[in-house]
């Protein structure tokens, strides 16, 4: 029997193999701002990620609890992440970033 679990603080549906979703990361963002970005991807199962030099992007294909199921046979959606961040001015060189929110919005079906 399949139920509900936590993982990493996130609550897992129990049809999450089948909450499916293709996206988009900054390939600089995922370099350089990595902590934000494994915020972004928390509660995340990455099935495939290809990096486009051409177009500095890397593309993942990825369970998520917040992707909407996807019914055998039909195409997996793409998503744009919305993270909302707080600044903070850090010590040294850099600034510090806090992630404060993220939203999946669905961009095709």
């Amino acid at each position: 029997m399949k139920i509900n679990r936590l993982f990493d603080g996130v609550l897992v549906p129990k049809d999450i193999e089948r909450r499916i979703g293709v996206f988009d990361i900054d390939a600089d963002m995922a370099q350089h701002a990595y902590v934000e970005v494994s915020q972004v991807m928390r509660g995340m199962v990455v099935l495939e990620a290809t990096n486009s030099f051409a177009n500095k992007r890397i593309t993942y294909t990825a369970l998520h609890p917040r992707f909407d199921v996807v019914e055998a046979g039909h195409v997996i959606p793409r998503y744009a992440v919305i993270a909302s961040v707080e600044i903070d001015k850090g010590y040294g060189p850099g600034l510090l970033h806090k992630v404060i929110s993220i939203d999946w919005q669905k961009v095709t079906s």
